[in-house]
Order: C-alpha cells, then sequence, then structure tokens
C-alpha cells in the first residue's frame, strides 16, 4: 500500500511539455506513465490525463 504523500509524489512527476523548434508550431505532449503511476491512477479512480485536457491554473 502506497501512503498518500508517496502517491501525489508518484503523479506530481507526470508533466506536461511543449516544444518549439525554429519558430515551428509547438509539439505537445505528456510524460510516459509508468507502472506505479498507472496503478496510483487506477486505484484512486482517476483517468489517465489526456494531450487535450484543460490545465488547472495553481
Amino acid at each position: 500500500m502506497l501512503s498518500p504523500e508517496k502517491a501525489l509524489s508518484q503523479l506530481s512527476q507526470i508533466q506536461r511539455h511543449e516544444e518549439r523548434i525554429n519558430n515551428a508550431q509547438p509539439i505537445e505532449g505528456i510524460s510516459s506513465i509508468n507502472e506505479l503511476q498507472a496503478r496510483v491512477l487506477k486505484r484512486l479512480i482517476i483517468k489517465k490525463p489526456t494531450q487535450d485536457a484543460q490545465m488547472t491554473l495553481v
């Protein structure tokens, strides 16, 4: 069983990326989700993040 702190630590590693090369259109993506992160998401009944999902401003 994972503690809440470790679960949050795992999920905080999932990041959105945007890269632009030579003024071209940006390429966007989400970092790869490892097996442990996928299990945490499933256990918490949270969908895997998608590229087109609205980001929350903090």
